[in-house]
């Protein structure tokens, strides 16, 4: 602060309340080395239970568990826990599994997952989360370990530098305890997600809440993991070069707006102020998601495949963007653009935008039409999940075959 109080006296920055935040700091002290003992109690607390500590987990609702379990029982700290897990608390939450690209593709099952969930056919979403939670441990392990491994294999190694889920008493532990050997039918009630005798027909007693959301915690749990995963960060990483003060503040501001976005976002639904129909130009403002739909749309009707590559999300067929354009021309060749008329454009989530509409094409001369949803996300150049607010943004197609694969809605 000796160095630093010059510069933000230059951007009329009230030092005085820094200062006195400081202050407040040394008054915490206390509280934050309890906060910081909270990962290791709650998980030397309930990791044989199936819940393990992970970052987006509500301290206030760990702490409360813990107290629960030392003075109250085990059993009332673990219905807390699963009454924490409410299906508008689990949907907010797949939000941000969106962040994770092995994710995407496992978007459409988990929301029929949630809607089980929402509606308690919990015999219906348990085997769905579990399998969800498997396959993409499994892809990422391989591509970055370089061999398959499921969260269910014994040899899936889910340690992280720098993590609370990827702890050593974290999602190792809690694979170990998931994926333990039924070997004999058990009809009474069970209250671990136990893998194995789920979905080989052993454990019949799993149709209960709070075995769903161990499921769900142990899949927002591994998106921990998944996330250092993707990004090469499983191991400690160098340190940075230092940033300017000019970089810093830029890098202040960016976060604390996508802070305050996120935090404050909302579903929105427009309804475009101008014409929102399709055919053949593109009047739509560059950069917005109806742009990319109308430049991927317009491409199509000219046959330039190679081209639409370049509006779907890099991520679609595990980032094989190099076999896109013989793919679009299997998928397109035979089909003739007509017009689309876009209805309803809703953003569903921070960084995803959903373009209702009608779609005309000819096949085989036969004039079609289909009522369409088309799913966009935010994107940087890289390709990695971005917020619509951000400087890099850049949005892009999730649905290679938009006339099969959108979502077909009546709206």
């Amino acid at each position: 602060m000796f160095f630093l109080r010059p510069i933000l006296k230059l951007i009329r920055v009230d030092v005085s309340k820094i200062d006195g935040e400081f202050e407040k700091l040394k008054e915490m002290e206390p509280q934050l080395i309890k906060l910081a003992t909270i990962p290791d109690k709650f998980n030397d607390t309930f990791a044989k239970k199936g819940w393990i500590m992970y970052e987006m987990m509500d301290l206030e609702v760990a702490e409360k568990a813990i107290l629960l379990a030392l003075n109250d029982s085990l059993e009332s700290a673990e219905q807390e826990l699963t009454d924490h897990y409410t299906p508008e608390r689990v949907k907010r939450k797949l939000l941000t599994m969106f962040g994770v690209k092995a994710f995407w593709p496992r978007m459409d099952l988990a929301n029929k997952a949630l809607t089980d969930y929402t509606e308690e056919r919990y015999h219906a979403s348990v085997p769905v989360v579990l399998a969800l939670l498997d396959g993409m441990v499994n892809e990422i392990h391989g591509k970055q370990k370089g061999v398959r491994r499921g969260f269910s294999s014994d040899e899936a190694d889910l340690e992280a530098w720098d993590s609370i889920a990827a702890h050593s008493k974290g999602l190792n532990e809690l694979k170990r305890i998931f994926n333990a050997g039924r070997y004999s039918t058990v009809a009474e009630q069970i209250t671990i997600p136990y893998r194995n005798g789920i979905l080989h027909g052993m454990d019949l007693g799993y149709d209960n809440k709070v075995v769903v959301a161990k499921a769900w915690a142990a899949l927002f749990a591994a998106r921990e993991w998944a996330i250092k995963a993707e990004h090469g960060l499983l191991e400690a990483q160098p340190e940075e070069p230092k940033k300017t003060w000019k970089e810093l503040f830029s890098a202040m501001a960016e976060q604390s707006q996508i802070k305050k976005f996120h935090e404050e976002w909302t579903p929105i639904e427009r309804i475009l102020d101008k014409d929102n129909f399709i055919s053949d130009n593109n009047e739509f403002v560059v950069g917005t998601p109806e742009y990319t739909l109308a430049e991927f749309l317009l491409l199509w009707g000219k046959c330039n495949y190679g081209k639409m590559g370049n509006y779907l999300s890099q991520y679609i067929n595990g980032n094989e963007w190099k076999t896109f354009p013989a793919k679009l021309r299997g998928i397109y060749c035979e089909k003739a653009f007509s017009d689309f008329t876009i209805g309803k454009i809703v953003e569903t989530a921070p960084s995803i935008t959903m373009i209702r509409g009608v779609m005309n094409y000819c096949e085989k001369g036969i004039p079609t039409s289909k009522r369409k949803t088309i799913r966009l996300i935010a994107e940087t150049t890289a390709g990695d999940m971005a917020f619509r607010i951000t400087s890099e943004t850049v949005w892009r197609i999730m649905d290679m075959n938009v006339i099969d694969n959108g979502v077909i809605d009546d709206y």
